[in-house]
């Protein structure tokens, strides 16, 4: 990795830390972004001291909103000429249904719009690389089929059933993006990291379980307590793999496990019509021109 750049976003904590840490280890010059600077510059020092290089820096945006994501793109596009490794880390899992400056839901605009339209923008600087690529990860149960009809969960909110609704869109149009621009040299997977320890997991409550499984929510708990981020650690390494290995150089449009295997995409993502449909109205929604 030594002299290529990646960009991890949502990487001051949890998974997104510990990719930028690994890739930062084996020498690549590393950007990461959050929201608060006091947390972004504590991560860039730990990153800094566990790699031995000072090749680390951070940015700084709020990605729930458009103006957001463009603003970290613009920050992007004024500090390197290329871009080797986009992560699309960052996620939202929202404990009740917020809407966002842009009158969008939460989760809708962390996990859908936001990396659809920070990929859009930064594609030009991936293309610029040898060979760029875009990593995003999924997260949470694949629900049986893909809803166009309710995108922004304003019939039915329903906690981690809503994140995991919306990490299906957003497979689904990585999947798309995979197929549009596979003649630009630019390569574009999406993996699953398993379950983690993260600030995220840990601020899960009983009611964003579906409600036959909340008796169960002692033992989530038990399996999300703080381990010191042996599990984040673990939940990179799909990431890694996919921003660094040989192995998979040239592979686009690709699903992985959180072993790093090659597996079937979910079948609602198959359907090209629901997926074009889907593309149509991130573009819109993202105001993509």
């Amino acid at each position: 990795m030594r002299g290529k750049t990646v960009l991890v976003t949502g990487a001051t904590d949890g998974i997104g830390k510990r990719t930028a840490t690994t890739l930062a280890s084996l020498g690549a010059h590393v950007i990461v972004t959050g929201r608060n600077p006091k947390r972004g510059s504590a991560c860039v020092a730990d990153i800094t001291t566990s790699c031995g290089h000072d090749r680390v820096e951070a940015m700084f945006s709020d990605l729930s909103t458009t103006e957001g994501v463009r603003d970290l793109a613009a920050q992007v596009q004024a500090h390197c000429a290329s871009l080797d490794v986009l992560v699309n880390n960052a996620g939202m899992a929202a404990p009740e249904r917020r809407i966002t400056p842009d009158g969008l839901e939460a989760d809708f605009a962390v996990n859908v719009i936001a990396p659809h339209l920070l990929t859009t923008l930064l594609h030009p600087l991936l293309a610029a690389a040898s060979a760029g690529r875009i990593i995003t990860l999924a997260g949470g149960e694949h629900p049986p089929r893909l809803d166009l009809h309710d995108l922004q969960s304003e019939s039915e909110f329903e906690g981690l059933r809503t994140y995991s609704r919306t990490k299906l869109l957003m497979m689904a149009l990585m999947y798309e993006r995979a197929q549009r621009t596979s003649e630009s040299g630019v390569t574009c997977n999406v993996c699953y990291p398993g379950q983690a320890s993260t600030s995220m997991t840990r601020s899960v409550t009983a009611d964003m379980l579906p409600p036959a499984l909340r008796f169960a929510f002692p033992v989530f708990r038990m399996l999300v307590r703080e381990d010191g981020g042996k599990s984040a650690l673990r939940a990179s390494r799909s990431s890694v793999f996919l921003a660094s290995s040989p192995d998979v150089e040239g592979v686009t449009g690709a699903y992985f496990d959180k072993n790093s295997r090659r597996v079937e995409w979910p079948a609602p993502i198959l359907d090209s019509g629901l997926r074009a449909r889907l593309w149509e109205t991130a573009q819109e929604v993202a105001g993509i021109r």
